[in-house]
């Protein structure tokens, strides 16, 4: 006992505090043990003590012995046997029980020892051996890890075992540690050599480096080795170069943080996992991260040093570091707090993830820094920068990645198992295997429906081998021969098979069956077995093949793999959804585009991808970038994809974006690289506002050119900083969201490559909600009150946004409702008297504290009929509109029918004009003509001054061009026009009313100037009908409309369609009685 407590204190298998307990028990039963009489016995010896009283001593103090070797344990597993079994325990046991025993006893450090014969924990045992798939845990010693604890040692940690004995009915349960087997020989010994050759055979198919394979297996732990089965060992190698993956794909500076931050034992991990990587800079890495433990005084923690993780790596792993023994246990400082600056310059060059001319650049730049002061500050500044360009860093969401990951692990299992097609006993999956093979099914897995059909043509295959599983096992044994069982017994028995086939049928049906239902229902088939004599091996002799059984689970695994995929994807694009309803309320429509393409992320490729946020100001288009699709990419981590801002109104240098040339004093690198080192990744979301705002000069166009190369996918790959001329910098994989108000105003070329998002104005039932469940907390949070503090009921918020603001969005009325709680606040505090809370808002209020503001005043409809004055209809590109009044009067003129036209008035509205009045005069009845020439007879030519109030507005645009026809006729003729009428189109010559823009903002602004009527073009019924589909359901929505009240609100003003100008006179004008002559046009 002394002896084994000793070595395992030396070896830091346990720590100080239990070595000195177990000592105090090892000396208190020395003492015991003294008082016994010398051997042999004499009989002066029982002088003070019977006989009986001495075998009693001697018995208490066995049974002390035997619990002190429970806690203690001994150093030879042979000795334990004999202890607790017996000397002749070779007897009654196999040869491959004895052989494990002889491997133990030469491997295993024990720690405690416990005898099991509690019927509970004896199934719990059997249970364990279920889990572990090990076949006879009632006939040979079987080991499992020892999971770690926050009280275990190190290398109870990564060697831990705990090895369960069976002798007769009862477990002898050994805690041990595995020896440390440096030159990886105890893996091809007896009894495990089989198992090593079947690891080594699988490993040749297994489509991963063998570099990477065979020193993973060289390093396995003994305890893994062991504890584990085959297919668990090579999903291990699988599994870990998986990790290698991961570390590869992150930065130096993550790389070096998330060891910091890891236990010990998931340090070592990453220690081992690099230096067995086929890549010379991982294994470079390897060492850079050992070299801050050895050299830096960094330690990991308290306990935990570099010698204890170097004295744990196996030989194969040792040579590789190259390290002389030295004493790492000093404290770590400074590691939580590292930065890429302690790595020496020339090893972060090294590392770069970049291409070779990159790494030339630098390395030149590095010399440089060695010359004069000038020069060496310019170098090393670029060095800097150009170190900070994280190249080959991409944040990839495990959703989104899914599809191209899971494709590449599909092909390499099928790849891996047709290889072994010949090594398989003939079977029907053997069969099944080679029919998908001659298909050449791996060159067809493409895209997601490839993926996808071949899936479901997977799973409906191997279901039908398991489905005939037990029918064909019963009918190919002969049972009448073998166990004499009468025909009858034999008909009810396969009936009841078929009844249990009719379960898995339902099974199936709702997707809950899979390749181990056989032995899910293994209770049903008990009775059968029984009945029948066969026995499970017999049933399932079809599947418990070893070659058959990794395949079977390897397959079932990415069955359940995809499955879980395709609920994963439909429950993302929910969170997809709640996080666009969160950020914003309403735009349903962008929300959706916004999905449309999530969706198309998740199930084609996510290259860069360029979008446009079209709408007027104070709508949510920056808000929809920023906390929705920002949001919406969120990786495994929970982080989400680095948003980057870049504003662009009024810039007008191109060196803004691409930095200035590196020989310039004072130069340095543009906007787009910064934001790449700022977001330490090579794909964020560069959102770039205000694209319309743009200069207009040529500088300004340069600024354009330069957002065209970006969006351009076919150059983006190489985009060129001025600064680091000659450094492709790749931006293909960034996703660029650009925001505008007018889309007139964007660049044709740049326009065609982005995707456009309309972003619509917020008609009121929306900003009252929007007031009430987003500003409101805000605001009153912001001030220092308590949501539902102050109160401004609906009511009142509608007569703030009707009376002080007149905008597409809400950010007016945020600035208003600020005033209002601001207003209150100083109120509180000013006032002598104590305010009572809940405060509400009264109208009267709102007016006192907007008393110096002065009212919007809406351009209403006139109060009768004019002649030559008509209701046009505008919408602005900020999302708002209303009456545009249009005057027509007859003026002094040298030139017949001559035009005036003021007004501030467009090129494209005075084109208008002019088809207006060739319109006009052709199909004025010939009476009126005639009284139009007699009158020029009489009084000379006149003109037609055509007038737009408020002159200071500029005007454009063609779709006044209906209203200023009827408004020409009305002069030419005398006869009035209805003043509650307002129209909107585009006329041709021939007297064809087209299509126009901003049909909602028309529309809206029709019903606050009061009109009751509103003509349309017919080819805008389309865009009315969506308007009053958004303008229903946001009333339904808000609760407090029912349906037949919304219906009513929205057929408060007429809508009338017209597609042609003898359609709109039969509703513009007063009555009367003239004819038009609509054939001539």
């Amino acid at each position: 006992m002394l002896d084994n407590v000793n070595k395992t204190f030396n070896n830091k298998i346990i720590g100080t505090k239990k070595y000195n307990i177990n000592l105090d028990l090892i000396s208190e039963i020395h003492d015991e043990f003294k008082e016994f009489p010398s051997t042999p016995i004499k009989l002066s010896s029982l002088a003070n003590i019977s006989l009986l009283e001495l075998q009693v001593k001697k018995s208490k103090l066995t049974n002390k012995i035997l619990e002190a070797v429970k806690i203690v344990g001994l150093s030879n597993l042979d000795d334990i046997l004999k202890l607790f079994v017996g000397s002749r325990w070779t007897d009654n046991v196999s040869h491959d029980f004895y052989n494990l025993v002889v491997f133990f006893n030469k491997y295993i450090n024990i720690i405690k020892v416990d005898i099991i014969k509690n019927e509970s924990k004896i199934k719990e045992i059997l249970e364990i051996a279920e889990n572990e798939n090990f076949q006879t845990p009632k006939e040979l010693p079987f080991c499992t890890r020892s999971y770690p604890t926050v009280t275990k040692s190190f290398y109870e940690k990564i060697e831990g075992i705990r090895l369960f004995i069976p002798y007769k009915d009862y477990y002898i349960k050994v805690i041990a540690v595995f020896k440390q087997d440096t030159l990886s020989l105890a893996k091809n010994e007896l009894p495990f050599a089989d198992k090593y050759s079947k690891i080594l055979a699988q490993l040749k198919s297994l489509d991963i480096p063998d570099s990477f394979k065979y020193d993973f297996l060289a390093q396995l732990s003994l305890r893994d080795f062991v504890s584990n089965c085959v297919t668990e060992i090579i999903n291990k190698v699988r599994n870990n170069y998986n990790d290698l993956n991961r570390l590869k794909s992150k930065t130096l500076s993550e790389t070096v943080k998330e060891f910091v931050k890891s236990t010990v034992e998931k340090q070592r991990k990453i220690i081992i996992l690099l230096l067995i990587s086929e890549e010379a800079e991982d294994n470079f890495l390897a060492h850079i991260i050992y070299d801050m433990i050895l050299n830096d005084s960094y330690l990991l923690k308290s306990q935990p040093t570099s010698e204890l993780i170097y004295n744990s790596l196996a030989w194969n792993i040792k040579k590789k570091i190259k390290l002389t023994e030295k004493n790492f246990e000093k404290e770590k400082k400074r590691l939580k707090n590292l930065t890429e600056s302690d790595i020496p310059i020339e090893k972060r060059i090294a590392l770069m993830k970049a291409d070779d001319i990159v790494k030339t650049k630098a390395y030149d730049k590095l010399a440089e820094s060695g010359g004069s002061k000038e020069s060496s500050a310019k170098a090393t500044k670029y060095l800097e920068g150009l170190l900070k360009i994280p190249f080959g860093s991409y944040k990839k969401e495990y959703i989104l990645s899914f599809l191209d990951t899971f494709k590449s692990k599909l092909k390499s299992l099928i790849n891996e198992i047709f290889e072994n097609i010949k090594e398989l006993d003939e079977s029907p999956l053997k069969k099944l295997l080679t029919e998908l093979k001659e298909r050449d099914i791996v060159d067809t897995l493409e895209t997601e429906t490839d993926v996808s059909k071949f899936m479901k043509e997977l799973k409906l295959n191997i279901e039908k081998l398991d489905i005939n599983l037990v029918t064909t096992t019963v009918e190919d044994t002969n049972i009448d021969e073998t166990f004499e069982i009468n025909k009858d017994l034999i008909k009810d028995c396969i009936e009841k098979i078929k009844t249990i086939q009719n379960i898995r049928d339902v099974l199936k049906k709702n997707d809950t069956y899979n390749i181990y239902n056989l032995s899910r229902i293994e209770g049903e088939l008990k009775t059968i077995e029984q009945q029948l004599g066969l026995s499970k091996d017999d049933i399932n002799s079809n599947y418990n093949h070893k070659s058959v059984d990794i395949i079977y689970s390897n397959i079932d695994k990415l069955i359940t793999e995809w499955n879980d995929f395709k609920e994963k994807k439909k429950k993302y694009l929910i969170q997809v959804r709640d996080t666009l309803d969160k950020c914003v309320h309403g735009h349903d429509e962008c929300k959706m585009h916004i999905e449309r393409i999530v969706g198309q992320w998740i199930n084609g490729k996510m290259e860069g991808t360029v979008f446009g946020m079209q709408g007027p100001p104070g709508v949510g288009k920056t808000t929809i970038a920023k906390n929705g699709i920002a949001k919406c990419l969120i990786d495994i981590n929970g982080e989400s994809r680095p948003f980057c801002f870049l504003p662009l109104g009024g810039s007008s240098n191109g060196s803004t974006l691409e930095g200035h040339n590196y020989t310039y004093v004072g130069s340095t690198w543009g906007k787009i690289v910064d934001m790449i080192i700022e977001s330490k990744c090579m794909n964020p979301i560069i959102y770039i506002d205000e694209v319309d705002k743009v200069s207009k000069s040529e500088r300004g166009q340069e600024i354009i050119s330069i957002l065209t190369h970006l969006t351009d996918l076919t150059q983006n790959g190489s985009f060129s900083d001025r600064y680091f001329s000659g450094i492709p910098i790749d931006l293909s994989k960034v996703v660029f969201i650009f925001s505008y108000n007018d889309r007139s105003k964007i660049d044709r070329i740049l326009l065609d490559r982005i995707t456009e998002i309309k972003v619509k104005a917020i008609n009121n039932t929306d900003k009252l909600k929007v007031a009430k469940c987003y500003l409101m907390p805000e605001i009153l949070d912001q001030v220092g009150f308590k949501d539902g503090d102050i109160v401004i009921n609906k009511k009142e918020l509608l007569y703030v946004i009707e009376n002080y603001t007149f905008e597409a969005g809400v950010r007016k009325l945020k600035e208003k409702l600020y005033e209002i709680v601001r207003e209150i606040n100083l109120n509180r505090i000013t006032d002598d008297e104590e305010m009572d809370f809940p405060y509400t808002v009264s109208q009267e209020k709102i007016d006192e504290i907007f008393s110096n503001n002065s009212k919007i005043i809406l351009k209403k409809c006139a109060k009768e009929p004019h002649i030559g004055m008509v209701n046009g209809l505008y919408a602005t590109s900020l999302g708002t509109g209303g009456l545009t009044i249009i005057q027509v009067y007859k003026t002094i003129s040298d030139n017949k029918l001559s035009l005036e036209l003021t007004g501030s008035q467009g090129d494209v509205m005075k084109e208008s004009m002019k088809v207006a009045k060739t319109l006009a005069w052709n199909i004025i009845p010939d009476n009126i003509k005639k009284s139009i020439k007699a009158t020029w007879d009489d009084f000379g030519p006149f003109g037609l001054h055509i007038h737009c109030p408020e002159g200071a507005t500029p005007k454009d645009g063609p779709s006044a061009g209906t209203a200023i026809t009827c408004a020409i006729i009305s002069r030419l003729c005398g006869i009035k026009i209805s003043n509650l009428i307002a129209l909107t189109g585009e006329i041709t010559l021939r007297g064809n009313v087209t299509a126009i823009g901003g049909v909602d903002s028309k529309v809206s602004g029709a019903k606050r100037a009061g009109a009751k009527k509103v003509l349309l073009p017919e080819d805008n019924r389309q865009d009315y009908e969506k308007y009053v589909k958004k303008e229903k359901e946001a009333l339904l929505s808000s609760s407090e409309f029912t349906e037949i009240e919304a219906d009513e609100i929205l057929n408060s003003i007429e809508v009338i369609f017209v597609s042609h100008l003898k359609e709109v006179v039969k509703h513009i004008f007063v009555d009367n009685t003239l004819e038009f002559q609509f054939e001539n046009i």
